[in-house]
C-alpha cells in the first residue's frame, strides 16, 4: 500500500518506526481505548467536541489512559493526539481499522482476535496459529479479549474469516437439528 495517507498522517513513516510486536501492542491498546470510550458517552462527547480546546481534550485522554489495561504506549498516544489536533477524533474507529490493515500488510502479519470468556494461553492456540501461518504465509499474532457473553470455548476472528468454537454455536446447531426433526 504505497503512500497511504490520512490527511497529514503518513502510515509509511509511522510503520517504519514500529516492530511487529509494537504493531500488535498498538492494535491491542487502541482497541482497549475504543472499548473504554464505548462505555462512556460523556467522555466520548468531550473528546469528539472540537469546540473544546485541544489541550483540555489531551488532558482528558491522559487521565483516561491511566486506568486502561494494557497501558497505552507512546505510539498509541501519538495517534490519539494526532486525531485530537487534526479534529478527527470522531474517526478513531475508522483510522484504527485502516492502520491495523496497513500495518498487518507492511509487517506480513495477520492480527487475529481471540474472544473467550476465560483467558487462553498460547499453548491452546498453537495448532490454529501454525495452520493459519501455513495457509496465509504470514506471521499470526493473537489479540485477546475476554467476553462474559461467551458461555465456553472461544472464537478466532480476523479480517477475512472466523473460526467459531463456542458452546453457544454448538447449542444453536443442536437446536436447529432438533427443530428439523433429525
Amino acid at each position: 500500500m504505497p503512500r497511504k495517507l490520512f490527511r497529514d498522517f503518513s502510515f509509511e513513516v509511522f510503520s517504519e518506526k514500529l516492530s511487529k510486536d509494537d504493531a500488535v501492542q498498538l492494535a491491542t491498546e487502541i482497541k482497549a481505548f475504543r472499548k473504554f470510550l464505548d462505555q462512556s458517552d460523556e467522555i466520548r462527547f468531550f473528546l469528539e467536541n472540537n469546540t473544546i480546546p485541544v489541550e483540555t481534550r489531551k488532558q482528558i485522554v491522559l487521565k483516561c489512559v491511566a486506568g486502561i489495561e494494557p497501558e497505552i504506549s507512546v505510539f498509541g498516544l501519538v495517534i490519539l493526539f494526532f486525531l485530537l489536533e487534526s479534529g478527527l477524533f470522531n474517526r478513531l474507529a475508522y483510522f484504527m481499522n485502516v492502520l491495523r490493515i496497513y500495518l498487518a500488510e507492511e509487517k506480513n502479519l495477520m492480527l487475529v482476535d481471540v474472544i473467550s470468556r476465560y483467558a487462553l494461553g498460547e499453548t491452546n492456540l498453537r495448532v490454529y496459529q501454525a495452520s493459519m501461518e501455513y495457509i496465509y504465509h504470514k506471521d499470526v499474532a493473537f489479540m485477546y479479549r475476554c467476553d462474559p457473553q461467551v458461555l465456553g470455548g472461544f472464537k478466532l476472528s480476523w479480517h477475512s474469516g472466523e473460526i467459531d468454537l463456542t458452546v453457544r454455536r454448538k447449542v444453536n446447531k443442536i437446536k436447529e437439528l432438533i427443530s428439523q426433526g433429525r
